[in-house]
């Protein structure tokens, strides 16, 4: 089940569409290649994510399955050649996630109105929890 972390969906909707391109085009994106070269993703940027949480070789399910604490975690403790991700690399990572997930929803037919889109980032709201 897909949980939701973001509010005002019809705007979030517009914003995601322009971050992430039409719902209805989602389905064209075959390869994790596709969402790296769709963000501009460094190889060595993907390499050192790839290091702390495991391969998931070219298969986009496997990449959308982790937890988002995998995720920062793991852009965390990333290493390049250069040092500790910026936040513009953590971020690049961070989105290629959301989009595998928003991927592998459209190509399970799932409405875009169901989905709840998972920001890694989003500070937690003291008030919520």
């Amino acid at each position: 089940m897909w949980s939701v972390e973001t509010s005002q969906p019809s705007v979030n909707r517009l914003a995601m569409a322009a971050l992430f391109g039409p719902w209805s085009e989602l389905i064209g994106f075959r390869s994790i290649d596709d969402l790296l070269d769709h963000f501009r993703v460094p190889e060595p940027v993907w390499r050192a994510f790839e290091l702390q949480v495991g391969s998931p070789g070219s298969d986009l399910h496997l990449l959308a399955a982790p937890a988002k604490v995998a995720l920062v975690q793991g852009c965390g403790n990333a290493l390049t050649p250069q040092g500790q991700f910026y936040p513009m690399q953590a971020t690049q990572v961070g989105l290629v996630w959301r989009l595998a997930r928003r991927v592998t929803a459209a190509q399970a037919n799932l409405r875009e109105a169901d989905f709840a889109d998972v920001d890694p980032w989003l500070e937690s709201d003291p008030g919520r929890a």
